[in-house]
Order: C-alpha cells, then sequence, then structure tokens
C-alpha cells in the first residue's frame, strides 16, 4: 500500500512539474525595450536622432554628441485604451484612490478589452547615466498583457510581466572632415524576464478585493523566468551638420533562456539559493530543461534633418523599421508598414512639440524641460491585431524624470 501510494505521489509530481512546461505567449515573447516616451510622440521615428537615454535600446552612435545625460530616476506609465476608460461613467475619478474605485476601474478596464491580444498597462522605472561617450542604465520594466480567446468576457485572461534589464553602450567618433562625420556605437543589454501563467481576469479582482490580497500569486502560481544578452549596434553618417543618415541593427542575440517554476517565491530561492520566508509554503518545483523563446533581428534605416537652430532645434525623420521584411513584399501598403515619420520643435526653451505617425497610426506629444526636471507626455494610436488594420487601441504615456534627456 505504502509502494502504491509512494508511486501515485511521484507520478501526480511528475505530471505537476510537466505542466510547468506548457504557458509560452505570443504577447511576452518580444525583444526587450522600455517605453521611450519621445519616441512615441514622435511616430517611434528616432533612431537616427534618439534622446540620449532611448540611444541605448535604439542607435548608440548617438552617444558620441558627448552631451551630458541623467536619470535619476525616470518613472513612465502608459495606459491603453485610454478613451473607452475615460468615458466611463461607472468610475468615480474624484475618488479614485479609494480601494472600491480602483477595483471598479480595474473591471470596466477589463470590459473594454475585446477579443484577441491586449496591453493593460505598462511601467518603467530608469536609473541612467550618459557621460561623454559611454552610458549605463538599469531598467525595471512592468506589464500587463491580456488575450481573450472569445467575445466573452468571462474568458478575459491577463499576463503579469516583469523586465529587469542592465545595459551599457558606448559611441565612438570614426570619422570627421569639415562636412562629414562618421559616428558608430553598440550597446549589450542582460535582460532576465518573468512572467506568470496566465490568470482569468475576473479571478484576480475578485482576490484583490478581498482580504487575501495577492500572496497565493507568488505562493502557488507557476512562473516563467529567464535571460538574455542582446545587442545592438548603430551607425550615423552627419552631412553638414543637419542631414542625418542610420543604420540600426537591432536585438543581435536576443533570444531568450527559459525555465518553468512553481511560484515566484520558488523561482527566487532557486536563483539566489536563500528560501524566503513569507509565513506558509510555498511551491518549490522547477523544470530544468530550458525553453527557447525567439525574438528577431532587426535591420533598419533612417534618415533625419536636424539643423543646428538655436531653441528651435528643429528635427524632421523618417525610419524604415526591418528592412528585410520590406523588401520580402515590397508594396505600397508593406511601405507603410515598415514606415514611422516623426518630427519635433522647441517652441520655447522649456517647451518642446512633436508629433508623428507609425505604420500610419497617429501619435503627438510633449516635452516640459524644468531644468534638473522634465515631464514627457505621448498620445496616439497601436496596433494589436494579428493583420495590420485588425484591431488598433489609442495609448497615452507620461515620463517624470529627474534628471536630463534633450
Amino acid at each position: 500500500m505504502k509502494k502504491t501510494i509512494t508511486i501515485l505521489m511521484v507520478v501526480l509530481a511528475a505530471a505537476s512539474l510537466f505542466a510547468l512546461d506548457n504557458f509560452t505567449y505570443k504577447s511576452t515573447s518580444f525583444s526587450f525595450r522600455p517605453s521611450e516616451v519621445r519616441s512615441e510622440g514622435m511616430g517611434r521615428a528616432t533612431l537616427a536622432v534618439p534622446g540620449k537615454m532611448e540611444a541605448f535600446y535604439s542607435n548608440p552612435a548617438a552617444l558620441t554628441d558627448r552631451k551630458f545625460g541623467l536619470e535619476f530616476p525616470s518613472v513612465t506609465l502608459t495606459m491603453y485604451n485610454v478613451s473607452e476608460i475615460l468615458s466611463d461613467k461607472n468610475i468615480d475619478w474624484k475618488h479614485i484612490t479609494e480601494k472600491e474605485n480602483l477595483i471598479q476601474l480595474g473591471t470596466d478596464i477589463i470590459n473594454s478589452l475585446g477579443k484577441g491580444r491586449n496591453e493593460v498597462l505598462t511601467a518603467d522605472i530608469a536609473l541612467g547615466l550618459k557621460f561623454m561617450q559611454v552610458g549605463f542604465a538599469t531598467n525595471v520594466h512592468i506589464g500587463v498583457h491580456a488575450f481573450r480567446p472569445t467575445t466573452q468576457t468571462a474568458d478575459q485572461m491577463v499576463i503579469p510581466e516583469v523586465d529587469i534589464a542592465q545595459s551599457v553602450a558606448l559611441g565612438l567618433a570614426i570619422l570627421e572632415t569639415t562636412h562629414l562625420k562618421l559616428d558608430v556605437g553598440i550597446s549589450g543589454h542582460f535582460v532576465f524576464k518573468t512572467y506568470m501563467l496566465a490568470q482569468n481576469a475576473n479571478n484576480i479582482i475578485n482576490k484583490a478585493s478581498g482580504d487575501s490580497g495577492f500572496k497565493e500569486y507568488i505562493t502557488n502560481t507557476p512562473f516563467m523566468g529567464g535571460y538574455a544578452i542582446p545587442f545592438d549596434f548603430g551607425a550615423t553618417l552627419t552631412a553638414f551638420d543637419s542631414l542625418k543618415i542610420s543604420a540600426t541593427v537591432n536585438n543581435i542575440n536576443g533570444n531568450y533562456k527559459m525555465n518553468a517554476y512553481g511560484s515566484a517565491l520558488g523561482m527566487v530561492e532557486k536563483l539566489t539559493g536563500k528560501q524566503i520566508d513569507v509565513g506558509e509554503d510555498y511551491n518549490k518545483e522547477y523544470l530544468d530543461e530550458s525553453i527557447k523563446i525567439e525574438t528577431p533581428t532587426t535591420v533598419n534605416l533612417a534618415f533625419a534633418l536636424n539643423p543646428d537652430v538655436k531653441i528651435l532645434d528643429p528635427c524632421l525623420e523618417i525610419d524604415f523599421v526591418d528592412i528585410a521584411g520590406l523588401v520580402k513584399d515590397f508594396n505600397s501598403k508593406n511601405l507603410l508598414k515598415h514606415m514611422n515619420i516623426g518630427g519635433e520643435l522647441h517652441v520655447t526653451p522649456v517647451l518642446a512639440l512633436r508629433a508623428g505617425a507609425n505604420a500610419g497610426n497617429l501619435s503627438f506629444g510633449a516635452q516640459l524641460n524644468l531644468f534638473a526636471f522634465q515631464v514627457d507626455a505621448a498620445y496616439g494610436w497601436m496596433e494589436l491585431g494579428e493583420e495590420w488594420g485588425d484591431k488598433r487601441t489609442d495609448y497615452a504615456t507620461i515620463r517624470i524624470n529627474i534628471g536630463s534627456d534633450k
């Protein structure tokens, strides 16, 4: 009898552990790039003239300009499906910080999401320093993805995700004459990605409204965790101090090596070797066999006019993203899908305005620069459908930075 019970326990444990191998999602299978508010406001057309901190993740050749950059820290928050949520009459915005209203907000956000892939919110906390031609940055990116396999609200699933990245970047000027300048740059990132097994959204809201909180989600809910070490390379040719032509290769070696864990605390214990005391047991199962999540390398081309005009500092840029995908099926529709265009103008020393289009989706942005304190904001539309034009949603992003990122 004891032998039978032992065999059954081993079989059940093996079956439970095997189940950990089965939750990879398209929503979480993307190369790491934190929220970039300037880029979003300019239709993501900033490969040739990126912000100082954005250059780490797009075109590190821009680091050669020797301008100082600092995030100490910066905090960025993005909300999706904004227009529908703001027009919801069920939400008491005057008392939104109260628990009941926050739960109502979460419920209405879930109800507003349609069939297929969705995004709920993202948040970034970053520390960064750009000095001379070298840059260092640490970024924590939190996202809540969602998908609904049917049109029924009750079937809405959500996937919380956390990415932690450490980046280092270097830019070098390898040619400089009276009218021409050639800059190159490289950046490397160590990215740890972790996300939860998809959960029913209504169940999460119900637990949040109770007294138990989220303890069950860190003690008994499976997590996937792993790392990638991607690199970005960029080169920019500047003519007559105003015309810039850039080429970038992004997300080289960007595939993730992931493992499945029985719980978030079990993952922390496995990675650190330290047991976590939360007053109760937690799932310590671990799937030793790694799962590979592939993310694509892209080759991109950008053109910008950025004349040296005092105060105004105008910039007009057009980017062609994923040249291989564009050439593979070259036609007018595919050209628009792979093209980003944007512009920026500093109307006063403290205010910059931005606008652009990302694959035909409009966006607008602004920056308020108050010495060592900056506020950036962007509003626009993005594509979430399987096919271009299937499912567009609007988003709003705000970033507060203590430091300098001009």
